[in-house]
């Protein structure tokens, strides 16, 4: 079991970079997840926490109890060895076969010779590669230089895979016959993880879908698909379609309006004490950003912060008061000017004058 405590990474330099920011996350033992999200979002900075190549800067990462930070130097290799690793660009050794490819990884991990010589073929054999073992990986298809890719991870008998975008290089048909592999893998009880952008195939194996953004978990669902909860409100657009629900606006009075989540029949599926997923977190990215409000991440539910005098509702938007803006600045111009010179436009720029706003003057 895998286990994110409020776990925050942060690389300082010259401006600082949030890479995580308070995940909690659990997986247990013999669960298939998708990790989703845009680029930066954090994806990659998770996995690396996880077989330790880098350490939390705060919170905690247990793996079966054990706090990975505390790991001494000695005891990381020891650990990773439960780990295979699977990349999108295969990092396969060019000068050797595909059976010494294999051995190298064998060997990397200790295995004995007789150890090699009864595990390599059978597991040539499960990935379809056993007419293959003399052959070099330039000799190979990108659908057959992946499987190479997973034996060599799968060599150890690790109890989890982690896969950076392992179809990211691949056509759809041989895509499909990768994530099949990677199914047949996890039915024996090995734990998978798998970092992509896939829409495709996320959507057709509806399995646990984890999604970062900003550094944060916004989505943790069960038999789910890719499209994201999220609604970010600085440019007006509409939130987009999600598996939990839609997001609608709701008039509260006086001009200003506020947003919640439905389910098909129009039941508020956040609560006054937050909705939580499966696995108990709540919904960040479908609450809409609003100047000087705050979220309040120990029950998933939005405040403003009343210190803040020149906050605004959130049904406000963006491009309502640049709208009325632009109208105040044309009545005062049109007044102040026309006294002055007989042109209501002498003082606006030039595309703002006689040819009206977007066209210039002749």
């Amino acid at each position: 079991m895998i286990q994110f405590f409020n776990a925050s990474k942060i690389y300082a330099g010259e401006v600082k970079v949030s890479a995580l920011q308070e995940v909690n996350l659990t997986i247990d033992k013999g669960e298939f997840i998708f990790l989703v999200g845009p680029s930066g979002a954090g994806k990659s900075t998770l996995t690396k926490l996880i077989i330790r190549e880098e350490v939390a800067t705060s919170g905690q990462v247990m793996v079966e109890g054990k706090n990975l930070a505390r790991m001494k130097q000695w005891e990381i290799p020891l650990y990773r060895r439960n780990i295979g690793f699977v990349f999108q660009d295969f990092r396969l050794l060019m000068s050797r076969t595909v059976y010494e490819n294999v051995a190298f990884a064998a060997e990397s991990v200790e295995l004995t010779r007789t150890q090699i010589k009864q595990r390599l073929p059978m597991l040539l054999e499960m990935l379809g590669l056993e007419t293959k073992r003399n052959a070099y990986p330039h000799q190979l298809s990108g659908g057959q230089q992946q499987r190479l890719g997973i034996a060599r991870a799968m060599v150890n008998n690790p109890t989890m895979i982690i896969a950076d975008e392992p179809t990211g290089n691949l056509d759809p048909e041989t895509s499909a016959e990768i994530m099949q592999i990677f199914q047949a893998i996890n039915r024996r009880g090995t734990t998978v993880l798998v970092a992509t952008h896939d829409k495709a195939m996320v959507d057709k194996l509806r399995k646990r879908v984890v999604q970062l953004r900003e550094g944060f978990v916004v989505r943790d669902e069960r038999n789910a698909g890719y499209s994201p909860v999220v609604w970010d409100d600085m440019d007006g657009s509409p939130p987009a379609e999600s598996t939990a629900g839609r997001t609608v606006r709701v008039e509260s009075g006086a001009g200003s309006s506020s947003a919640r989540t439905e389910d098909s029949l129009g039941r508020d599926i956040r609560s006054s004490v937050g909705s939580r997923t499966s696995s108990g977190i709540p919904y960040r990215a479908d609450i809409p950003r609003v100047a000087g409000s705050r979220y309040d991440s120990s029950v998933g539910t939005r405040t403003t912060d009343t210190r803040n005098a020149d906050t605004r509702t959130a049904g406000t938007s963006a491009s309502t008061q640049k709208t009325s803006m632009l109208k105040s600045i044309l009545q005062k111009s049109s007044a102040d000017q026309l006294a002055s010179d007989g042109s209501h436009r002498a003082g606006l720029p030039r595309n703002l004058r006689a040819g009206g706003i977007g066209h210039e003057s002749k």
